[in-house]
């Protein structure tokens, strides 16, 4: 709906990718951008009544139902007082088991099961990269999670893509901003593959098994922007060849190591979780003027899709009969089976949490039914990681605070 000049975002690119490469959330929609709504025959322009600012939460890409009026001074345009988008509600009600928070069990010392979310991990060529720039303590910190997540009882661990980095700004050959012509030649030293050796080292030393507590946990590896997949969303999984060491001690599967597709849904102990790494999210707050990223995705949940912006501002794979990120509805209750219980998002500012609500013109705090919305910082900027508790849907973030050893 949100009609984007192609010049002014060329012309900005520059600066676009230096905010990126420090991590920012950059916004490129403005206050006096003009909205349309269009089909395949005509386009009009719409104006914001003041009793709403929804206009201003919608990127391209969203099918929605308009109540308004055409202004007789203003021909070609519809003046908008009410919206209504597919708003898939869940199969069954989303609850959590109440408890008083003065007599939480200590973390993780209870008996609900435990998932942990973290992205951005960032591996880089060597030691020495690593420690250039910002990052003082990357490396540190990486051995830290590692040595905490060899001795707590999670049922899964969830990492939300950006498994590796480059070691100096726009240098990693698989980026997706290289031609594709980068993999017909064989480079062992190439920064790509030396990143992803130290990080399968990384994953054999956990102690994956799937059955939580002394039984190991499961790790599910989403693969984001910056790793060595093709960029098209839905991102394909990793290929099991490029975790060597740890595949051959752990195998695939369920019991070990799960390669997903970028988003993927999946169940755990009964909860649906539905993870990404974050490109959608990014690139509905870029083209949109207010909200966080929790408003964005709680945004995606009323619209029932995953990533609207695709193929205009995020580049997708084309899809002929389905649209895998289209959720799917049953026209005579409005229940979805694609509505999750969780939906998190990584590779985002800070840790943040909180309940979707179900009905975008209803956002009070009572009404706040929906699924349990959860954004993941980058670890190798943040050093922080989150954890979920599956009954209460509590959520926790964790940081590896290494500040007085640098």
């Amino acid at each position: 709906m949100r009609q984007i000049s192609l010049l002014e975002e060329i012309g900005g690119r520059i600066e676009l990718e230096r905010q990126e490469q420090q991590h920012c959330l950059s916004r490129i929609a403005e206050s006096d951008d003009e909205i349309f709504l269009e089909d395949e025959v005509q386009r009009i322009t719409l104006i914001a009544s003041p009793d709403t600012d929804a206009l201003d939460r919608i990127p391209t890409g969203v099918i929605a139902c308009l109540r308004g009026f055409e202004p007789a001074r203003y021909e070609g345009s519809f003046t908008v007082l009410d919206l209504a988008f597919l708003e898939p509600q869940p199969i069954r009600p989303i609850t959590a088991t109440t408890v008083n928070s003065a007599s939480y069990p200590p973390l993780l010392n209870g008996s609900g099961h435990w998932v942990g979310f973290v992205s951005g991990l960032g591996f880089v060529a060597s030691a020495e990269a690593a420690n250039n720039g910002s990052c003082h303590g990357h490396p540190l910190a990486l051995r830290l999670l590692g040595d905490w997540l060899r001795k707590v009882p999670l049922c899964r661990l969830f990492v939300l893509g950006d498994c590796i980095r480059s070691s100096e700004p726009g240098g990693l050959e698989t980026l997706g901003v290289m031609p594709s012509t980068r993999f017909t030649s064989r480079r062992e030293d190439a920064d790509s593959v030396m990143a992803m050796s130290m990080f399968d080292t990384w994953l054999s030393e956990l102690p994956l098994g799937g059955g939580g507590e002394d039984g190991g946990f499961s790790v599910e590896l989403l693969p984001g922007a910056a790793d060595c997949v093709s960029q098209l969303l839905p991102q394909q999984p990793f290929h099991p060849l490029l975790f060597p060491r740890t595949t051959s001690r752990f195998g695939r599967g369920e019991g070990g190591l799960v390669s997903s597709t970028n988003p993927c849904f999946s169940e755990v102990h009964s909860r649906r979780i539905l993870a990404t790494s974050g490109q959608n999210v990014t690139d509905v707050h870029k083209y949109t003027i207010v909200g966080d990223p929790l408003d964005c995705m709680e945004s995606l949940l009323h619209w029932g899709h995953v990533a609207p912006t695709c193929p205009d501002t995020l580049f997708a794979h084309p899809q002929k009969d389905t649209d895998f990120l289209l959720f799917t509805v049953d026209p005579e209750t409005g229940a979805s089976n694609d509505y999750p219980d969780v939906f998190v998002a990584g590779n985002q500012p800070a840790a943040q949490f909180r309940r979707a609500s179900l009905n975008p013109m209803n956002t009070s705090n009572g009404a706040e039914k929906g699924a349990l919305l959860i954004t993941v910082p980058r670890f190798d900027v943040s050093y922080t990681m989150v954890l979920l508790e599956l009954e209460t849907l509590r959520c926790v973030p964790l940081r590896f605070d290494i500040s007085q050893l640098e």
